[in-house]
């Protein structure tokens, strides 16, 4: 049987499929990390869905109904629903490497309700959360579930860094402005990054035990496709400060 003959074409081909293999293998990671992010971020909501669904039916079940009370209890619940499939739909698009869908929201407000949903979890494990924000910001234009998401998981990650060490506990998320572009900075008094803070946000880099090491490195990449820009550094009396910084217009397009 005569070889079919190889070209020079078919060995870039090759050298082409085999250097997509590598990014290949960290995309179905980062889908996997994704994946076990969106079940625990989801499971928020719907956790609120059930206890304001019992509680509209405890309301309804009085001697005397109080109607206006359900009616609170099931907007909370519409509210909730909302948010749980505005998260699948962002993680979706992101999965399929779609624009970010962008509109205009307060960062503050965003901030305050991302610790409302994230104080639970850091009280058990007594973690305080405290929010210092700047007054008077313009709306930032930007895919406010992927920018929570990015919030709500270095709350957590801070938060679990802290378990068990001894001593004070706290995370503190602040607002400001720099020139065109939002602040938002993430302080705790955990343990810290180490001498190369940069390596966290390296795809697989992970100190967590049963962590893949890509909620970090899908972070910088939802910032970064927003224009902005995400690093950490050690706090002054120790910790971790990340600091994430967004254009506050939406960036053009470059042709």
């Amino acid at each position: 049987m005569d070889d079919a003959p190889f070209s020079l074409d078919d060995g870039e081909d090759f050298r082409s499929n085999n250097d997509a293999i590598p990014e290949h293998a960290a995309r179905v990671a980062m889908l996997g990390e994704l994946m076990a992010s969106i079940a625990h971020e989801v499971s928020q909501p719907l956790a609120a869905v059930l206890a304001n669904a019992n509680a509209s039916l405890r309301w309804l079940d009085r001697s005397e109904p109080d109607p206006e009370e359900a009616k609170a209890a099931i907007q909370r619940i519409m509210r909730e629903a909302t948010r749980a499939s505005e998260i699948i739909n962002s993680a979706r698009q992101f999965a399929m490497k779609g624009t970010p869908t962008r509109t205009a929201f307060d960062v503050n407000r965003m901030i305050d309700e991302s610790i409302d949903i994230t104080r639970r979890q850091a009280a058990t494990l007594g973690v305080s959360l405290t929010a210092r924000l700047m007054p008077g910001l313009p709306p930032l234009v930007a895919d406010r579930t992927q920018i929570q998401q990015v919030i709500i998981n270095l709350v957590v990650n801070a938060a679990q860094a802290m378990a068990g060490q001894s001593g004070r506990r706290a995370i503190e998320l602040s607002t400001g402005r720099d020139g065109d572009d939002l602040i938002i900075e993430v302080r705790d008094t955990g343990p810290g990054v180490g001498p190369h803070p940069d390596r966290i946000f390296e795809a697989f880099f992970t100190t967590k035990p049963n962590g893949m090491g890509m909620g970090l490195s899908v972070s910088r990449s939802i910032i970064r496709a927003h224009g902005g820009e995400i690093n950490a550094h050690a706090g002054a009396l120790g910790g971790t400060v990340f600091r994430i910084a967004v254009p506050v217009t939406e960036p053009t397009c470059e042709d």
